[in-house]
């Protein structure tokens, strides 16, 4: 067999003995000892590792840690203990979300190191995981991420400063009825957690028909926290009456599935006389009555 046969052979079967140990794509991790951990505990096959962080001390224990994200889903977090790999405590899935990149972050008045985990549906849904490594194990400080619909959320540092003091909610589909709201939370250090301090609510332009009065009324009412200046004035647009208010069971239905305003659940029994209107509305089992009147060509719910 000649010199290049031989060479060929030996090449080949270097690739083959490559296939059997690295089952998987990885991008960014150097270390043949994650790499060889990876292979043999994770259990990997036909799937893909990348590196989420440096290999830095995530906890303050003097070893070093990785995270690291298997298959976009699930992330895991590896310590080195003098060339010995282990994983640390339980892992993180991200379910239907992507995992797209991470960052170690300083908090607000906080000494610890924080992971901020950013994911998305690489579509129109954005949230993150800040993430905290204690007592061995991946601690979820907070999760925040659209569950119905178009969303984006992610930590804010007031003073541009890289140092993390909050976050930004914005909603713009069904979860919100449909109307682009915006809250921003606060960091409190002392409890680890977030305070709801603002909110922001584009309502649109004034509803121009009776159904769209009261469905503009019912969506508001749903969705309104106390906080937003916007809700709180068109509400105030929308009815003059001090007696109307919402069953919160009613409210909590709503919020558990939204889609039930925008589809056949709702019914509407409406009689105009000129001026002065009467509406019947039936939803969820509720039946809710209104009087409007006609005001400046604006109807406007009174009782």
């Amino acid at each position: 067999m000649s010199s290049l046969n031989l060479l060929c052979l030996a090449l080949i079967s270097c690739m083959f003995l490559l296939s059997n140990i690295l089952p998987f794509n990885i991008e960014g991790i150097k270390s043949d000892k994650y790499i060889s951990f990876m292979n043999s505990e994770l259990n990997l096959a036909n799937g893909n590792v990348f590196l989420l962080t440096d290999e830095v001390d995530l906890d303050n224990d003097g070893y070093l840690e990785i995270l690291c994200c298997v298959n976009n889903h699930q992330i895991y977090a590896l310590r080195n203990n003098d060339g010995v790999i282990s994983i640390i405590g339980e892992s993180i899935n991200t379910k239907a979300y992507l995992t797209h990149k991470a960052k170690l972050v300083k908090m607000k008045d906080c000494k610890s190191s924080y992971i901020n985990v950013g994911f998305s549906n690489d579509v129109n849904m954005e949230g993150f995981l800040l993430i905290k490594l204690k007592d061995n194990n991946l601690n979820i400080i907070k999760s925040s991420f659209p569950e119905n619909g178009p969303g984006y959320d992610y930590l804010i540092s007031s003073k541009n400063n890289e140092i993390y003091d909050g976050f930004i909610s914005e909603r713009f589909g069904m979860e919100v009825m449909y109307f682009q709201v915006i809250n921003k939370f606060t960091w409190d250090n002392q409890s680890e957690s977030f305070k709801l301090i603002e909110t922001y609510a584009d309502v649109g332009e004034y509803p121009s028909n009776i159904p769209d009065i009261i469905h503009q009324f019912i969506s508001l009412k749903s969705i309104d926290n106390g906080l937003s200046y916007e809700i709180t004035e068109r509400l105030k647009e929308l009815n003059t009456s001090e007696n109307i208010s919402l069953n919160k069971e009613l409210i909590l239905k709503i919020k558990s599935n939204p889609f039930s305003i925008f589809d056949s659940e709702i019914t509407y029994e409406i009689e105009n006389e000129n001026q002065t209107a009467s509406a019947k509305v039936s939803l969820y089992g509720y039946d809710l009555s209104f009087n409007l009147e006609n005001k400046n060509g604006r109807w406007i719910i009174v009782s």
